[in-house]
């Protein structure tokens, strides 16, 4: 959206004129309005002109007007749920157009183009964009249509969820598997804890000594072996410990062991 100033005055005292653009199908309005139009009076219009039309907007693009960088404007539209961009280079382009457009219509018709300007509206709104390769008019029956076709599928998905959906019903004794997280259908069950005697435990006291290392205690020999260097030879054997299995046997000095 975005305003075209510095127009002829009317005999109602309008001065410039309020495009506002729909970027799904194009489609386009033209407000009349005068440059010194409070923010509350704009935001009145664009509720009775605009989304009266289209509903709450989600996004606005905007140019750099101090209408709408100014606090009041991004408030109001924050309560409404939609966030105020700055303009793209795609919006600036058909602002312009837009706009050389209008002004080509006011040196035509001069101080009576507030008269004529509905007509403007309508030519453009029934014209050929070349972006979208149909009439501005077209875009809003295929966008109607689209959502049609949206509405009849769901509704179709639906009945068809619906025939294997069924109530459930329980019974007293019943056996039923329970889920943590709670879906959109969920049953609350009445029923009374009743304490189990086994288990209860009782809670004895535990010596525990402060020195909690061990030795390890060889067990026998299960082999015998002697590693053989240039000036000496070192008898080992395999011990097994205790506690221990066998694969867990270790090569001990022989003169250890006998120690």
């Amino acid at each position: 959206m975005d305003f075209v100033s510095g127009l002829p005055l009317t005999p109602t005292k309008k001065n410039s004129v309020w495009v506002i653009v729909d970027q799904l199908t194009k489609s386009t309005h033209f407000i009349l309005v005068r440059i010194d139009y409070s923010l509350q009076k704009l935001a009145k219009l664009y509720v009775s002109e605009i989304m009266r039309l289209y509903e709450v907007p989600v996004l606005i693009i905007s140019d750099r007007d101090p209408h709408f960088t100014s606090r009041f404007w991004r408030k109001l539209y924050e309560a409404l749920g939609s966030r105020l961009d700055f303009n793209t280079s795609l919006s600036k382009r058909v602002i312009q157009i837009l706009e050389d457009m209008f002004q080509n219509f006011v040196i035509d018709f001069r101080s009576s183009w507030e008269e004529f300007s509905p007509l403007v509206e309508f030519a453009y709104n029934y014209s050929f964009q070349s972006s979208i390769q149909m009439l501005v008019s077209e875009t809003e029956d295929k966008v109607r249509l689209i959502q049609e076709w949206l509405n009849m599928a769901s509704n179709r998905q639906k009945s068809y969820s619906d025939l294997k959906r069924r109530d459930i019903e329980y019974s007293v004794e019943d056996y039923v598997f329970l889920k943590v997280s709670l879906g959109r259908r969920f049953y609350s069950l009445d029923i009374r804890y009743r304490l189990d005697l086994s288990h209860i435990v009782f809670v004895e006291e535990i010596d525990v000594r402060l020195a909690l290392t061990f030795e390890e205690e060889p067990i026998q020999i299960l082999d015998r072996d002697i590693k053989v260097f240039r000036r000496n030879s070192i008898p080992l054997v395999k011990i097994p410990w205790r506690n221990h299995g066998t694969k867990e046997a270790t090569w001990k000095l022989e003169d250890l062991i006998q120690q």
